[in-house]
């Protein structure tokens, strides 16, 4: 869905419906992964055309599991616009039994919070057989994706790319628009074959036993003690395709997701961190170095690396390549369009990760920590190393400090009480912002009322999302000039529903005015005292 550059406004249509993977729906039969193309499951001669398998579904190819798609496709259809474009989608449910909202990732939805999707909060969620229609401007530009934002129903699948094509060429890097093929998309995910988010999330709640052994699952941990959840992660994929690997070199035959690329050529990758839970090491194969050029739609400074992690909350980087343990896998095929059709290979072997060296250390990009295991000969490049020259930033604005506070989130453990989402809580009156982390002290003092001596003050990049690692913290500015009621919260799906997350009441006497038959939600409560009944309002 690509509008084009001199239009006012961008229009499309987007049908949420339920389908299952590895299912050839036309003639109701089962499909196997073989060589890297389909067939039925009860014939090993049988192959489809590249049009018939546009139609299918592939996850990881183990398998037939229910997801959730977006014009019959998982995941969603690319929607392409021109920055200040006003973008109206009119989304259909026809899910038979949920409710869904859209939210627009990164969009600031100025003059237009009702367009923000997020349930309860700017609007009624949307009943099955349902439309709604959002109507939003085109701004800030760069990459983001827009996903459910009700319950786990993005890790079911309801997401796909949005992009915003910046309209002036100063300060921007390129290429920008797909016009001659030198721009790519690329969205990961992890992947659970057996089961759907929600019951996932209720096994990350009550535990995950194993019959076999009559024991409960412990939980596993990263390196710095933190537990993971019990969302088992399968495999990876890459725009909803990707290979099961049943032992460390041997998988499936899965077909995967094909760039085509052109030798001694720069492209442009716009990743996508769609997982619902674990991160991903982002690297190309024989490609010593990749350029970081944006995060989250906004320009930084180029930054050279071999590698870049990619987190589970909604992060996008935007990557040049230069022109020429055990880990769950999410591949993709770069085929270079210079090659016989012979070397065509739509199944090859399990990619390898490049050599780093003491002499040729390895840099990779956004780590959780700073430091790996020296034999590792791996550098880190944290989020403080990466420096902002987005033509929309303006550092001078949020300089200073107006309202400072500290907020902490925890989890109350498998023993604890969680509210939980739907409930009335009181809110949180912050009287005294400064002490909520119990008057931290710095073990060494200098760094203390904002002298931390590695911060960087200046020009940090502009994030709308970033990963916190456990028992860390991050420094975040706004200019509150965005009148609205935004939800503030975790972008792990398990954990925003675990209830991880609260409202920013920005300037309430400024609110935007909801246009006059916007539909309001109710609850409808009878009183069994004495018989009368009252509608209250959410």
């Amino acid at each position: 869905m690509t509008c084009r550059r001199n239009d006012a406004t961008c229009e499309c249509y987007l049908t949420i419906e339920h389908r299952l993977t590895m299912m050839n729906e036309k003639d109701r039969i089962l499909l196997l992964p073989s060589e890297g193309k389909f067939r039925p499951f009860n014939d090993t001669e049988k192959r489809y055309s590249e049009d018939e398998e546009e139609e299918f579904i592939a996850g990881d190819g183990y398998g037939s599991r229910m997801v959730i798609a977006v014009n019959r496709r998982f995941p969603g259809p690319q929607i392409t616009a021109y920055e200040n474009q006003n973008i109206i989608v009119h989304m259909r449910n026809l899910m038979h039994t949920d409710s869904t909202t859209i939210h627009f990732h990164g969009i600031h939805q100025k003059r237009t919070p009702w367009s923000d999707g997020v349930a309860f909060v700017s609007q009624c969620p949307i009943l099955p057989g349902q439309i709604y229609t959002y109507s939003f401007y085109a701004k800030p530009f760069g990459t983001s994706f827009y996903h459910a934002h009700i319950g786990d129903q993005r890790s079911a699948g309801l997401y796909g790319p949005l992009v915003i094509i910046p309209l002036s060429s100063v300060n921007i890097s390129t290429p920008q628009d797909d016009n001659d093929g030198k721009v790519h998309t690329v969205a990961i995910q992890d992947w659970n074959h057996f089961d759907d988010p929600e019951t996932l999330y209720q096994r990350m709640l009550f535990g995950t036993f194993d019959l076999q052994e009559n024991k409960a699952i412990d939980t596993t941990s990263d390196i710095s003690g933190a537990n993971f959840s019990r969302y088992i992660c399968h495999s990876g994929i890459i725009n909803g395709k990707g290979r099961f690997y049943n032992t460390l070199t041997t998988h499936n035959q899965a077909p995967l997701t094909i760039y085509d690329v052109e030798p001694n050529t720069d492209y442009r990758f716009r990743v996508i961190g769609a997982a619902t839970l674990y991160p991903f090491r982002v690297y190309i194969q024989d490609h010593d170095s990749i350029r970081i050029v944006a995060s989250d739609g906004f320009e930084i400074e180029p930054i050279e690396v071999e590698s870049l992690i990619i987190h589970p909350v909604a992060e996008t980087l935007e990557v040049e390549p230069a022109s020429n343990e055990q880990y769950h896998a999410a591949e993709a095929i770069i085929h270079y369009t210079n090659t016989k059709p012979s070397d065509n290979d739509l199944n090859p072997s399990k990619g390898s990760p490049n050599i780093c060296t003491d002499k040729m250390p390895c840099k990779i990009f956004n780590c959780p920590y700073i430091y790996y295991p020296q034999a590792e000969n791996r550098i880190c490049l944290t989020w403080n190393d990466a420096k902002t020259i987005d033509p929309n930033s303006n550092i001078d604005e949020v300089k200073g400090v107006a309202i400072e506070r500290f907020y902490n989130f925890a989890f109350p453990g498998e023993n604890g009480y969680t509210p939980g989402s739907g409930q009335d809580q009181q809110d949180i009156i912050c009287n005294d912002g400064k002490n909520f982390c119990n008057n931290a002290q710095w073990r060494n003092s200098t760094w203390s009322n904002g002298s931390h001596p590695t911060l960087n003050w200046d020009n940090p990049p502009q994030k709308d999302t970033i990963i916190v690692p456990t028992g860390a913290y991050v420094v975040i500015r706004f200019k509150a000039d965005n009148p609205g009621l935004w939800f503030f919260h975790c972008h792990i799906d398990v954990h925003n529903t675990n209830g991880m997350g609260m409202m920013i009441n920005e300037s309430p006497a400024y609110h935007q005015k909801v246009p006059d038959d916007f539909p309001r939600c109710k609850s409808y409560i009878v009183n069994n005292n004495d018989g009368r009944f009252f509608i209250r309002n959410i």
